[in-house]
């Protein structure tokens, strides 16, 4: 099985990979967050939260700028924990994608019907291929 560990950083006081903003908003605010409801509540009242949310949003829908330029999509759907926020996640998502893409139409972007479902590795592995996690 191959390793799935991230590389090692060529100077050990540099970390491999960005902390997730939510690390950033719970440093700074003291409130943490665990679940899309848990965010999405605190979006109106919470300007910190409202700003990583929106920066969030933004990093997913460049992200699948750089994906339908790539691969012509038709149709995006969107799954695991976080689209439990539904259009508050799928609409900002759209409009970065749609600006990213000012000379086309951006493809649709929906929430799966079976998003709660999908979020874990262990569903979706066959029973003659148990999930086990990976050693270190």
């Amino acid at each position: 099985m191959a390793n799935c560990a991230p590389a090692a950083s060529a100077d050990a006081s540099r970390p491999t990979r960005q902390p997730a903003p939510w690390s950033a908003a719970t440093a700074r605010t003291g409130n943490s967050a665990d679940t899309a409801a848990d965010i999405t509540a605190s979006l109106d009242t919470d300007p910190v939260a409202a700003r990583v949310w929106a920066e969030a949003t933004d990093a997913l829908g460049r992200a699948l700028v750089t994906s339908t330029l790539l691969l012509d999509h038709q149709r995006i759907v969107l799954a695991g924990g976080m689209t439990a926020a539904g259009d508050r996640l799928a609409a900002p998502v759209r409009r970065s994608l749609q600006r990213g893409l000012a000379w086309r139409t951006a493809p649709a972007v929906e929430i799966s019907p079976w998003a709660r479902t999908l979020g874990s590795s262990e569903r979706l592995c066959t029973p003659r291929q148990p999930w086990t996690r990976p050693p270190g």
